[in-house]
């Protein structure tokens, strides 16, 4: 699947679309493209990404992180759904005066902080 493809418009929904709409355009679509029924050339590749696009919409925390992040992590893991960027630009950003973190897993600091010399 495109790295730049949109699975709201895949699937044919405003952003604000309830899992209900989201469930009856995926249906409608699967229905349309599937390889077994179809008869589009392309309607396997279709198919597959109409099943990804459905999968990552119809669960509501990796929806969160695709209209966050977009397709690259969407499907991420909850540890990998964090970049070396992201982290430290957000430990930077948000720290505040007494040395805390703001980024989500900060254990160097934590580490670094309760050692003795």
């Amino acid at each position: 699947m495109a790295k730049t493809a949109d699975y709201y418009q895949l699937l044919g929904v405003p952003r604000n679309a309830t899992p209900d709409q989201i469930r009856s355009a995926y249906r409608r679509l699967a229905k349309q493209h599937h390889p077994d029924t179809g008869e589009a050339p392309d309607g396997a590749e279709r198919f597959k990404q109409i099943s990804e696009a459905y999968e990552v919409l119809s669960d509501p925390e990796r929806r969160q992180r695709y209209d966050m992040f977009g397709v690259a992590r969407a499907s991420a893991t909850l540890g990998s759904a964090i970049s070396s960027e992201t982290f430290f630009a957000a430990s930077s950003a948000g720290a505040s005066r007494a040395g805390r973190c703001a980024a989500p897993i900060c254990v160097w600091r934590s580490r670094s902080s309760s050692s003795t010399r």
